[in-house]
């Protein structure tokens, strides 16, 4: 297990992630693009983002299981209900679309890797851990919902 496994919380490197897009589009104008409806696409991207980490608080709370990422292992029901059945981590979807939004919003072409970023690291030092710790827990029901439902989308 590496030390990074399960470290960050997510919605922190979430902020991380903005700042470094943010600091890239200052820094690096030269990878600005010019798009129309820019400000309309970031705006439908924020709103996706923003309510899909909601939608899944309320699946987390009615199933009266933690909400913490760290501890998976406190998990005491696995939820696939919602939109948990459109994917396996609507949370962290939410806050990538988030990200994406503030991307169209920066129309900084290397603001992108920022959110490249946020995915590889989520998906290693987050995600697999905590499927890792699902599978412990729940064994075949957990095996039978990821066969059926994707990681991301």
């Amino acid at each position: 297990m590496s030390k990074l496994e399960l470290r960050i919380p997510p919605v922190l490197l979430m902020f991380i992630c903005l700042i470094g897009m943010w600091a890239t589009a200052l820094l690096m104008p030269v990878a600005s693009l010019s798009f129309p409806w820019a400000k309309l696409v970031a705006g439908v991207f924020f709103l996706l983002g923003g309510v899909l980490p909601i939608l899944s608080v309320v699946e987390f709370r009615r199933a009266k299981t933690t909400l913490d990422p760290r501890f998976p292992e406190h998990s005491s029901h696995l939820v696939s209900r919602g939109v948990f059945g459109l994917s396996r981590n609507p949370i962290y979807l939410g806050f990538v679309l988030l990200l994406i939004g503030v991307a169209w919003y920066l129309m900084n072409l290397l603001a992108v890797v920022w959110v490249l970023a946020f995915v590889l690291y989520m998906t290693r030092f987050q995600i697999v851990p905590e499927e890792r710790h699902m599978k412990e827990k729940f064994a075949e029901e957990f095996d039978s919902y990821s066969a059926s439902v994707r990681r991301w989308l």
